[in-house]
């Protein structure tokens, strides 16, 4: 048990506690706030018709401009379409052949698809 009768002791244990609190709860704090910016991650358009030989650019957003660049992108399906890069804040779809496939942004565990 701590003496808390001198002045000295209560400022000790006050500083004390603050910074136990900020080692706490800092932590928390900050991975609310990425994963608030990553929940907004969006592309546009979000649907596209792309003929064959032709490309269509897909755009992520809703981020910062330092997550967005970490953005990874997928095609369900590689011989329906194909893309220009895998990372970035944007991707270039290109028809292959007629069919349906989504081209998928993904920024940690969270996604989004146009189609």
């Amino acid at each position: 048990m701590v003496n808390t009768k001198t002045t000295l002791s209560k400022k000790v244990l006050a500083i004390v506690l603050a910074v136990a609190c900020m080692v706490a709860f800092t932590p928390a704090i900050a991975f609310t706030q990425s994963a608030n910016a990553a929940s907004k991650l969006k592309v546009s358009p979000t649907k596209a018709t792309v003929y064959v030989a032709k490309t269509k650019t897909i755009k992520a957003k809703g981020l910062s401009k330092k997550h967005l660049k970490k953005v990874k992108w997928t095609t369900s399906k590689k011989s329906v379409v194909s893309i220009s890069k895998t990372k970035g804040s944007y991707t270039k779809a290109k028809g292959k052949k007629a069919g349906t496939a989504y081209v998928t942004a993904k920024y940690g565990k969270y996604k989004a698809k146009a189609k």
